[in-house]
């Protein structure tokens, strides 16, 4: 299955990266990328495995204890739509 990346997802992305290489090591910006490149094969395997919004018809996955990221699919492709940080006030 396919995944592509919303123009808003790189930007937030991107951001994530920045203010991690901003407050902390590379260290941690690495391990954050490679937590998302696994969890982005293993949606390719299963991408029903995380929290339905019924309400968004979008799911929610959670990175770390600091940031998720929201996505949709379909039966092609796994669309990553933001990058959020889990204490914003966003609800899913």
């Amino acid at each position: 299955m396919k995944i592509v990346w919303s123009k808003t997802a790189e930007r937030t992305f991107l951001k994530i990266i920045e203010q991690t290489l901003d407050k902390f090591t590379t260290k941690e910006a690495e391990e954050f990328m490679n937590d998302v490149d696994w969890i982005m094969s293993s949606l390719q395997q299963f991408p029903e495995m995380f929290e339905h919004s019924k309400k968004l018809k979008c799911r929610k996955c959670v990175v770390n204890k600091n940031f998720s990221f929201i996505y949709r699919h379909s039966k092609t492709k796994i669309e990553i739509v933001t990058f959020i940080f889990n204490r914003s006030n966003r609800t899913f």
